[in-house]
């Protein structure tokens, strides 16, 4: 199931192959790093070529061929140790290490270096908080590929790198007592000391002695990416002095957090430092990186009035890619409609990830990032308010007041709102029309409070028990209830994805409405559905929306949205 461009949910039982060319394993060597979220058995297999899943070894029994492996598994048993498994066979389980635990609730960063049968799992950045070290004294030849795999649970797989393999010096362990090297000893200066005042210059070496740091090379990447917007106001020789390739490794991280203008700001005075039109080809390469689809359309004008905008073909098409999308909202022709994927789970090429990225927000410091990870799951926004983000039961969040869920019609039997915020099966439950500004409309809204605001990236529907699924709706926001009005985050026409009694649909908000944070939202029938028995029922059983959520009103950070201005007025 892919969810979006960074991140990938494996489903019980399924393993996503990494088998484009930059993850590759050469020489059966290599550091595989990763964050990940699941509750328990994160999966990762090693072997000469891709294609299994994680039990192919109990199928040996019935006479199958065995494909030589090795099998990492994170919080085994019930998320309380690390195993290592040659072959199906248990070579070692270590109980009291860091990533023998999951944290369910959040992402934990991992790294696995595999030397020739050496394998060195850690925690945290690569090389560092080495958890454990095993060696295999018969080294399985040719390991290539790895797989992110999972057991009986999703499991969530983002940042996903394979790096050169790192020097363990001679399967160093957590009793090891060798010194480091000199080189080691200046990397890890330099990336405790790493500034926006000169992240650029260390940028510039590393790319210059690839690969031999790569770990000091990720630090600088991730760092420069944060603080992208200091380190622009501080050092912009050193931001436009870089090499195209690092500065398009730099846009592309997920670390990236800043608006969408500055990121087109620092592109432009890349570009002026290089005679402008000149740089066109690599123009190509890093314009991309800007999500022009996420920009306002006062945003937009701003970018036409650009130099650029007359010599950058480029430019012109993606600004407008970016306004068709925002006039197709919701349009199967342009947007991916559902985030239900069919298939085995696989890592998105470069050029997919690129392609897709544009219409999705960016991961914002200072809230409570929501993922969605499949339908019904724990995740969302009603169940993190009915459980106090996991720190009690749970309970339901309309008969609790944490939210308030209202209909077009009065509450009844066949109408209950506490209903579209309940974990039970699905009953009966819909909203009848009414008429408004001299129409009619039947819709559920859902208040979040006045201390919590969503920037919705997808939601979840659940169909209840009749055979009127809803069919064309509009999802709508409100920043602070009915009152200011409602705003058009996805439009829905003539939509089949519901079908069944109790069925889920899931589906993405992209653009610049996935970046707004709102209180209120609600599910608006304003057409008749045809083909239903009751075409203006908005019949609901269920609810679910994710993003990025801030708490107590809290919204982005000001000072990248001041600088985010200040970019914007000063393009040209």
């Amino acid at each position: 199931m892919q969810v979006n461009p960074a991140v990938v949910v494996v489903p019980p039982f399924q393993c996503a192959w990494l088998t484009d060319p930059e993850y590759i394993l050469h020489g059966g060597r290599g550091c595989l790093t990763f964050e990940v979220r699941g509750d328990n058995d994160v999966t990762v297999l090693l072997k000469q070529q891709p294609g299994s899943r994680r039990w192919q070894h109990l199928s040996a029994a019935a006479g199958s061929n065995l494909e030589s492996n090795y099998t990492v598994i994170l919080g085994s048993h019930r998320n309380s140790c690390l195993k290592i498994e040659k072959d199906g066979v248990l070579c070692c389980s270590v109980n009291d290490v860091a990533v023998a635990r999951l944290p369910s609730q959040a992402f934990m960063r991992c790294w696995i270096n595999f030397d020739r049968g050496c394998i060195t799992v850690g925690l945290g950045d690569p090389g560092t908080n080495v958890s454990h070290t095993w060696r295999d004294p018969d080294p399985i030849e040719s390991i290539s590929y790895a797989g992110l795999s999972a057991w009986d649970t999703h499991i969530v797989y983002r940042a996903i790198r394979v790096l050169p393999v790192l020097n363990m010096q001679q399967g160093t362990d957590l009793k090891s007592t060798q010194l480091p090297s000199l080189l080691d000893l200046a990397c890890n200066t330099l990336r405790d000391c790493l500034r926006p005042s000169s992240v650029s210059a260390v940028l510039v070496v590393v790319d210059a002695l690839e690969p031999t740091l790569p770990v000091l090379r990720q630090a600088a990447l991730s760092f420069a990416a944060e603080h992208l917007h200091e380190a622009l106001a501080q050092d912009p020789e050193g931001v436009a002095g870089l090499p195209a390739p690092m500065l398009s490794e730099v846009l592309r991280s997920q670390a990236m957090s800043c608006g969408e203008m500055l990121v087109f700001k620092v592109i432009t005075v890349w570009a002026a430092a290089r005679g402008g039109p000149e740089a066109t080809p690599d123009l190509d390469i890093l314009l991309p990186h800007v999500r022009f689809p996420l920009m306002t359309l006062e945003e937009l004008d701003c970018v036409q009035q650009h130099p650029l905008w007359k010599t950058c073909s480029m430019l012109r098409q993606l600004v407008r890619e970016a306004r068709e999308a925002d006039t197709a909202m919701g349009s199967p022709e342009k947007l991916v409609s559902s985030l239900q994927a069919a298939g085995p789970p696989r890592l998105p090429s470069r050029q997919e990830a690129a392609l897709s990225a544009r219409f999705l927000s960016r991961t914002t410091p200072g809230c409570v990032e929501l993922l969605f990870v499949c339908p019904g799951d724990k995740n969302g926004v009603t169940y993190w308010l009915a459980t106090q983000g996991g720190q009690q039961q749970w309970v339901n969040p309309m008969l609790s007041g944490r939210v308030k869920v209202q209909a077009s019609s009065p509450a009844c039997r066949s109408t209950n709102p506490a209903s579209c915020v309940a974990l039970g099966p699905p009953r009966l439950n819909f909203a009848a029309p009414r008429s408004e500004a001299g129409r009619l409309v039947s819709w559920w809204s859902l208040d979040l409070g006045p201390q919590h605001q969503l920037a919705c990236s997808a939601y979840t529907l659940r169909h209840d028990k009749s055979h009127d699924p809803l069919r064309s709706w509009t999802l709508q926001a409100s920043r602070d209830g009915p009152q200011c009005g409602w705003e058009d985050l996805r439009r829905h026409e003539n939509d089949l994805t519901l079908r069944l009694p109790g069925q889920y649909g899931s589906w993405a908000v992209t653009g610049h409405a996935a970046t707004v944070p709102y209180r209120c939202f609600r599910i608006c029938v304003t057409q008749m559905q045809k083909g239903n028995e009751n075409p203006w029922h908005a019949s609901l059983a269920q609810i679910e929306l994710y993003g990025n959520l801030y708490v107590d009103g809290k919204e982005e950070d000001a000072d990248v949205w001041e600088l985010a201005g200040v970019a914007a007025n000063g393009l040209g």
